[in-house]
C-alpha cells in the first residue's frame, strides 16, 4: 500500500470515528457533551482563519470577489462543524421522539 492510499484510508477512518463519537456524545442524557466536537471544529476553523489573516493580512478593498474568496477559505473548515451539528440535531431529535 503506498502512502497516498494509506493516508486516504486513515482519513476515512478518522471521519467515520468522529461521526460515531459525535452520535454517541449526542445521545447522552445531557445536551452539553454533544456540542464538544462541533465547538472544537469551530475553534479550529477560527484559528485557521486568524492565522491566514495574520500571514496575508486583510484585503485593502472588499468587493464580491474578495468576499467569495473568504467564503471558499472558511467553507472547508466549517463544513465538518456543520456536519457534526446535523448529527447532533438528528440524535437529539430522536431522543425527544422517544420520550
Amino acid at each position: 500500500m503506498n502512502n497516498g492510499s494509506l493516508f486516504a484510508v486513515l482519513f476515512l477512518a478518522a471521519i467515520i470515528a468522529s461521526a460515531l463519537a459525535q452520535a454517541w456524545l449526542s445521545s447522552r442524557k445531557s445536551w452539553l457533551p454533544g456540542l464538544i466536537l462541533p465547538l472544537l471544529g469551530l475553534v479550529s476553523s477560527g484559528l485557521l482563519c486568524a492565522a491566514f489573516v495574520r500571514v496575508f493580512g486583510l484585503p485593502a478593498q472588499w468587493d464580491a470577489a474578495t468576499v467569495w474568496e473568504l467564503v471558499i477559505l472558511l467553507l472547508p473548515g466549517l463544513l465538518p462543524t456543520l456536519i457534526l451539528l446535523v448529527i447532533y440535531a438528528l440524535c437529539r431529535h430522536d431522543m425527544k421522539m422517544d420520550r
